[in-house]
């Protein structure tokens, strides 16, 4: 079971031509992905420590 109040997932949201990642355990920033202009969809591999993201402003 994941102790939910210790350890929070990083927050990902895209916004236009980036994505952002915020800890959620302080709130800040802490990285950009830029150059995915058209972003919209992101998904992660946890247990793998990986992660998606698909974009095309073309599409």
């Amino acid at each position: 079971m994941l102790d939910w109040v210790s350890r929070l997932l990083p927050l990902i949201f895209s916004r236009e031509t980036m994505v952002h990642v915020v800890d959620m355990n302080d709130g800040k920033l802490v990285g950009i992905i830029p150059n995915t202009d058209g972003v919209h969809g992101i998904t992660l591999a946890e247990d793998l420590n990986k992660g998606v993201i698909s974009d095309g402003a073309d599409s």
